[in-house]
């Protein structure tokens, strides 16, 4: 064998030794995500070893208490009011919020607040029947602005922003 056949020998098993080296790293990074995932909540910090051992633990001795995770409450958004008393639904670049809100007939004014940088337009899923053809928006709105309405029926109003009608929501009249 010649110098430069020995040459290229060795520079190719250097490559191959590069290649194990980048894929046996990648393996044992994923080996050590997959230890501590394990379908629980995000806040949870239980490893599947962890649970594994609790299991294995519970089994060998019938006396021991298993400890369930404690789920987290769900988080209820209450509405915020003006001064007057007036229900506040914000809009953002994702869309209303809150994207349902429900009122006592009575207490059924809602101020409308534009907090993104598109325009708003409310406008009334059903255009066709009455009340709900009446809840419109004559013109779009900027950053700022605001539209107040006062619902004085009772029923489901589905509304959308006219600029953007992916963007939906819903308000109940009792």
């Amino acid at each position: 064998m010649n110098k430069t056949n020995k040459k290229q020998g060795g520079f190719i098993w250097f490559i191959v030794a590069i290649v194990l080296a980048v894929v046996l790293a990648i393996v044992l990074k994923n080996g050590d995500k997959s230890e501590t995932e394990t379908g629980l909540d995000s806040g949870s910090s239980t490893t599947s070893r962890e649970l594994a051992t609790t299991s294995s633990t519970a089994s060998a001795n019938p006396n021991a208490k298993l400890v369930a995770p404690v789920p987290k409450p769900a988080v209820k958004i209450v509405p915020k009011m003006t001064a007057s008393g007036a229900y506040i639904v914000y809009y953002t670049s994702g869309g209303f919020s809150p994207a349902s809100l429900s009122l006592v007939r009575g207490q059924s004014s809602v101020h409308f607040v534009n907090n993104s940088s598109a325009a708003l337009r409310i406008a009334p899923v059903d255009t066709r029947n009455r009340p709900y053809a009446d809840f419109s928006q004559s013109k779009s709105v900027g950053y700022g602005g605001t539209f107040d309405y006062t619902f004085i029926s009772p029923g489901a109003y589905g509304y959308y922003n006219e600029n953007n009608k992916a963007h939906q929501a819903i308000i109940s009249v009792n």
